[in-house]
């Protein structure tokens, strides 16, 4: 009996390594262009790793043209023989032995430790020759920042670029613009100046999406003497835009005439909305605290905050959240948040509470309600 068990179970084993046989064979007789395409679904890491099913699928990987190289899944173990600067350009010095290799049109590169600026810069530089639609880079390093290669500022196939951590923008005068560009993210890179943002976004003419998040410290190196860090956003194709600004000392200036998504979030200061005819919806996180009244008085700072929240009244959603902190001369705002979601008629609730010690100091209310309701 054990002997007619036994030889069930090997012939059921040998049954399932016939099935997957038979499936692997079916996969492998699609052809190249989709074969590709499935695998380009895949990390990286695990895209490579097919190289070693069969002869067939040996040169296969190189046919993806996304390379996702993440720190944390090519280095998963600290006893990894190789680093992940060697792994990466292992990769791509074996795409480049295949014969007509496919360019790569997708780069992401996530590298948080022990970052080796010459390699990024390299990888970088290299898929410009083959023209990539989409960069995607968070870098880490310690005690120095990147300087992306000016031919970045000349590449005229990029439709995404996105940048986070120690990068140093600093467009060159010469720019000629980024002609395809279609969706941009900053997020917490320094500035070389306060026009810097500025100059990028004018060479961006078909911008669609822009998205951007800076601190107090990504400005830091700008000369004071030299004026306010200017964030000015004059896209005519503009339908998106996401601002975190968690610093209190800038300009801001919106002129975006087919824009239907604005989401802000930070303190604000000097700001100017103008044309915004499509505007749909939307979110505002306002935040008050001793930095967002320097050099001027509560009454003024209340004024300013109305005159921006006016400029958006044709909105037909939209989410006002007011967080506060404790002021310097004894005052706080009562409400720790307020959270108004508004849609359809009533296009605008703004509530203002301030209290002075023990009791009740100034409130502000105010309503508008869509002429078209």
């Amino acid at each position: 009996m054990n002997q007619s068990l036994e030889s069930e179970a090997i012939e059921a084993g040998g049954s399932m390594k016939r099935q997957c046989s038979l499936s692997l064979d079916i996969i492998s007789s699609l052809p190249n262009s989709l074969l590709g395409h499935i695998l380009s679904s895949l990390p990286t890491r695990d895209s490579v790793a097919t190289s070693v099913l069969s002869s067939r699928w040996r040169p296969l990987w190189t046919l993806v043209p996304v390379l996702h190289s993440d720190q944390r899944e090519l280095c998963r173990t600290p006893d990894q023989p190789f680093s992940y600067a060697e792994i990466v350009s292992r990769i791509l010095i074996l795409r480049n032995t295949v014969l007509n290799p496919t360019p790569i049109h997708k780069l992401r590169i996530y590298w948080l430790k022990n970052c080796l600026p010459l390699h990024v810069d390299t990888w970088i530089c290299d898929t410009f020759w083959n023209g990539v639609q989409e960069l995607d880079l968070t870098i880490h390093i310690s005690n120095r920042l990147l300087q992306l290669p000016h031919s970045l500022f000349f590449c005229t196939s990029l439709v995404v670029l996105k940048l986070k951590g120690e990068f140093l923008l600093n467009p060159p005068p010469e720019i000629q613009g980024l002609p395809s560009l279609r969706i941009l993210k900053l997020e917490c890179v320094r500035f070389v100046n306060r026009n810097s943002l500025l100059k990028l976004l004018a060479a961006c003419p078909v911008l669609q999406d822009f998205f951007l998040k800076v601190h107090d410290k990504d400005v830091t190196n700008l000369d004071k003497n030299a004026g306010k860090f200017n964030i000015v956003v004059l896209i005519p194709t503009l339908k998106n835009l996401h601002l975190r600004v968690l610093f209190s000392s800038y300009k801001l200036h919106i002129n975006t005439p087919v824009l239907e998504y604005f989401h802000f979030k930070g303190n604000l200061d000097e700001v100017v909305l103008e044309n915004l005819p499509n505007l749909v919806k939307s979110v505002l996180h306002i935040e008050i605290g001793p930095d967002s009244l320097k050099g001027i008085s509560f009454t003024d700072y209340l004024k300013r905050r109305w005159d921006f929240l006016g400029r958006l009244y044709n909105v037909n959603s939209m989410e006002l959240r007011i967080v506060t902190a404790e002021l310097d001369r004894g005052e706080h705002v009562v409400a720790v948040w307020v959270w108004v979601l508004i849609c359809g008629g009533a296009q605008l609730l703004w509530v203002w509470v301030l209290r002075r010690t023990r009791w009740l100091y100034g409130l502000g209310f105010g309503l508008w309600r869509s002429t078209t309701a």
